[in-house]
């Protein structure tokens, strides 16, 4: 284990961490009890006061164009220095760089794959090939087993595009029926793949299997049984946008199995992580296996972020300020709808309606669309609806304010959740892992994925390194 490099990602991993600590309570704080809890006093005073000097649009201008430009962002007051601050600890920002993957950009496009794909997942395509095509090469791969393969597209175009045998797995059945489906369709048009195929040229290996993956399972095992030829495959993990805790799965099972030289981990609904440490998290009743924290050095400390603060990092912060969005009208009825449930069925009023009313047009159509849901009588007269709209309309330019600060510690809150997966990488001794930005972050916002290679100190070949 490179004992230096491993502190350096364990100094910045506590540096967010502590920046983080007294912002828990606002990064757990849910938008619907905004008005009920009165979470507008979770802003720091001088943020708030600020806050209330500027109308709705010039908060949102500012929070545009910090989110838009953030390394040119100029703002001497105290909501300038939070909106600073909170970028320094993100993974775009250059504090991070001496974590990341210096390799150069690709792009390179697989057009018989244009058809069938929207223009997000073409994007992804085109990237994440050039970087597992770059990471066998490095390694001496031999084969990529593609995690969560889905639709089987990453397969298709490593194997049609890359000449790389290719092993997806996913656990679901219909995913694995239909990317055969797709492959054998795009197959069939690919004329660069044709022309490869012939008598002096090598043809890859495309088998998509439905299996659940867990840090034991063999690998090898898989890709001897599927793709035949030979019993010693060396191995390339992948996944793309791997969900939950199946991407701490995969990493861990990259550490465990020898016969996995390489990897490229992007994960992503945080939401669905178990964490270890949540206290109304019962684990036992858990079928996965505790996806956060992963590092030694969280795991010591119990940390625990809160579903909230997951969801949070969910946010896609480049897209949200590249569109100028502003918070959903749907939201503030819904907090509005959570102060009249309290009144009616006391403080601890626990209903939920979740995204069943999130084509209202109106307080009143939303709040209607609630009542036959619940199947309660909400009391919700029309001069009724017509005193709570009034009463309420007073919190929406504070909450739509609020909904800004917060979601300015989304991509820090992220940043803590992959810091931890590269600090683990490091303690396990997997001294060649980095963080490298695959995507756009506006097209594709989970745009951070976590790179490794084994050294020969580790198990690894010694191929060329490109990382």
């Amino acid at each position: 284990m490179n004992e230096k490099r491993t502190r350096v990602v364990q100094e910045k991993l506590h540096q967010v961490k502590e920046f983080l600590e007294p912002w828990r309570p606002l990064v757990n704080a849910h938008m619907t009890n905004f008005i009920s809890q009165n979470y507008w006093v979770l802003l720091p005073e001088g943020v708030r006061t600020e806050a209330l000097l500027l109308s709705n649009h010039e908060l949102h201008d500012i929070f545009w164009n910090w989110g838009s430009n953030p390394e040119k962002f100029q703002l001497p007051s105290q909501i300038g220095k939070f909106l600073i601050d909170c970028w320094n600890l993100t993974l775009a920002s250059n504090y991070m760089n001496d974590l990341k993957a210096g390799h150069q950009e690709y792009n390179g496009l697989f057009k018989g794959q244009a058809k069938c794909m929207s223009p997000k997942k073409l994007h992804e395509i085109n990237s994440l090939k050039e970087v597992v095509s770059c990471l066998c090469e490095s390694s001496d791969a031999d084969c990529v087993v593609d995690v969560g393969g889905g639709k089987g597209y990453l397969g298709t175009s490593l194997v049609l595009d890359k000449n790389i045998n290719v092993l997806s797995i996913d656990s679901k059945p219909i995913n694995t029926k239909g990317a055969l489906h797709i492959f054998r369709s795009i197959e069939a048009s690919f004329t660069s793949y044709k022309d490869a195929c012939t008598e002096n040229g090598p043809k890859s290996l495309y088998r998509q299997i439905t299996a659940f993956v867990t840090p034991e399972t063999s690998l090898r095992s898989l890709a001897s049984e599927h793709l035949g030829t030979k019993s010693d495959y060396k191995i390339c993990l992948t996944g793309l946008h791997v969900c939950g805790d199946l991407a701490s799965t995969c990493i861990e099972l990259f550490c465990k199995n020898s016969d996995v030289l390489s990897m490229c981990n992007i994960g992503c609904c945080y939401n669905l992580l178990t964490e270890k440490f949540e206290s109304d998290i019962k684990l036992e009743e858990s079928v996965n296996i505790p996806g956060f924290p992963m590092s030694k050095y969280l795991t010591d400390q119990c940390y625990f972020l809160g579903r909230n603060a997951r969801m949070l990092a969910c946010q896609s912060l480049d897209r949200i300020c590249d569109e100028k969005r502003m918070m959903k009208p749907n939201l503030f009825w819904r907090a509005v709808l959570q102060v009249h449930l309290e009144r009616l069925f006391g403080p601890e009023c626990d209903l939920t309606v979740g995204r069943r009313c999130s084509k209202a047009t109106s307080l009143m159509d939303y709040l209607l669309i609630a009542q036959k849901y619940l199947k309660k009588d909400l009391q919700l007269t029309e001069e009724k609806v017509k005193e709570l709209a009034e009463e309420m309309h007073m919190f929406y330019d504070s909450m739509a304010k609020f909904y800004c600060f917060r979601l300015a510690l989304a991509p820090v809150v992220e940043t803590l959740i992959i810091l931890d997966k590269l600090l683990y990488l490091h303690e396990q001794g997997v001294d060649r892992a980095y963080i490298y930005k695959v995507f756009d972050a506006v097209q594709s916002p989970r745009c951070h994925g976590l790179i490794a290679v084994k050294t020969p100190e580790y198990g690894g070949e010694q191929g060329q390194s490109k990382w």
